[in-house]
């Protein structure tokens, strides 16, 4: 399990890559020295309050995940798939949410094999 600045250091770096940024690019976004930014990045700065949300603006991180998911490489993942539904509508993503829930309750209940007509 990583620590909070650990994990959001790897939740910025994530959403930083995937919007082809780099460091330099995002520290003059935030106006602040590419160093504090490194620093974020590997876990090793506690980030200030201001600093904090920005990025999560600018980089579409979801707080909720950031603050409360485990910090975790599942974690990580959950936020990478955030960014991805927020491309779609509200109603895109309920059905979306819809779907998995209802396979991954039978998949629980009924393991992975799936009954296919023959």
């Amino acid at each position: 399990m990583y620590s909070i600045s650990e994990f959001a250091g790897l939740l910025v770096k994530q959403a930083r890559e995937e919007k082809q940024w780099d460091q330099q690019y995002l520290a003059d976004e935030l106006d602040i020295d590419i160093r504090t930014l490194k620093k974020i990045e590997a876990g090793k700065s506690d980030i200030s309050f201001d600093t904090l949300s920005s990025l999560i603006h600018l980089l579409e991180i979801s707080p909720k995940i950031l603050f409360y998911a485990d910090r975790t490489e599942t974690g990580v993942e959950m936020d990478k798939i955030f960014r991805q539904l927020m491309r779609f509508s509200p109603d895109n993503i309920q059905m979306i949410c819809d779907s998995a829930h209802y396979i991954r309750a039978w998949k629980d209940a009924n393991g992975d094999d799936y009954p296919l007509e023959q």
